[in-house]
């Protein structure tokens, strides 16, 4: 069980809707050994994101009434002073991640054209999507400096309660899957939503681009205009 003050701490970080929907699990031992874990890691390493109101920043900035689509990302960028809590994002940073880029340069393409150059940093913070209901979820919520996936177990069970609680409380929601980690939540989406599903967006890095031309994001606000849901400001 969480103490009174731990609970305080985790709506605070978490916000209202997120905090009573996920309470069963913050008091499972489950969630009790992630504490452990990242306290012992915290000893011997440098854990990012700093700090547990950032490691849980994309719920707060996008409760779960306002959901209209989940982006899954991976692991939060394990290079110091870059992840900000939304996947994907690089608010803390003058330089986008190549992922950011690659994503930011197909919204340029699909919904702008040449009317605008998204790549500046007043693009890189991605909370204007997540304050339009674009939740922002990475599969672990944290990571060790300089070595990606290494807290991938630890969160597993974590991001599948998130994902069983959207397919309990909506219908309509967009899903965006990009590479075969992000796709393997698949089974956990229920009938009624929309799934797109496409690479990586670092394969236009490497060579075997699975990721370019993959229309998701003009895709997902044809969906939700049909479904009379507000369009994104990509």
């Amino acid at each position: 069980m969480l103490s009174n003050k731990e609970q305080e701490i985790f709506k605070e970080a978490l916000g209202e809707e997120w905090y009573s929907a996920l309470l069963p699990t913050l008091q499972t031992d489950m969630f009790h050994q992630v504490g452990v874990f990242l306290h012992d890691e915290s000893v011997r390493y440098n854990v990012l994101p700093h700090g547990i109101n950032t490691m849980f920043r994309a719920f707060r900035k996008t409760p779960l009434s306002k959901v209209y689509i989940l982006i899954s990302g991976q692991n939060p960028y394990h290079t110091p002073n870059v992840a900000d809590g939304l996947a994907f994002s690089c608010g803390n940073n003058k330089h986008p991640q190549p992922s950011l880029k690659h994503i930011l340069m197909e919204v340029e393409e699909q919904i702008y054209g040449t009317r605008i150059d998204m790549l500046k940093p007043e693009y890189y913070d991605l909370s204007r999507w997540a304050r339009q209901g674009v939740l922002l979820l990475n599969a672990a919520l944290s990571v060790r400096e300089g070595q990606a996936d290494s807290h991938m177990v630890q969160w597993d069970f974590f991001t599948k309660a998130v994902f069983d609680i959207l397919g309990k409380h909506h219908r309509g929601i967009v899903y965006m899957l990009w590479g075969v980690y992000a796709k393997s939540f698949i089974k956990l989406i229920p009938p009624n939503n929309y799934v797109l599903t496409c690479g990586h967006p670092m394969t236009k890095s490497y060579g075997n681009d699975t990721w370019s031309k993959n229309g998701h994001f003009a895709m997902a606000n044809i969906y939700l205009k049909e479904h009379n849901n507000i369009e994104i400001n990509w």
